[in-house]
């Protein structure tokens, strides 16, 4: 949902029916799990995209 129409956390949380603050903390986590798995993929000579640049779909 954020990488397709980057909607503000606070039309996520209306969306989910959380707080904001949920919102912020979940994208945050899952930020960091992905960019953890990318990292161990490109150090496995899997490649070497970043989180960046797959969100980069533009």
């Amino acid at each position: 949902m954020v990488a397709w129409d980057q909607p503000s956390n606070v039309e996520i949380s209306a969306a989910l029916g959380v707080p904001a603050a949920t919102v912020r903390t979940r994208l945050h986590r899952a930020r960091r799990r992905l960019q953890t798995h990318l990292d161990e993929s490109a150090a496995a000579g899997l490649g070497e995209a970043s989180l960046e640049e797959l969100l980069r779909h533009e």
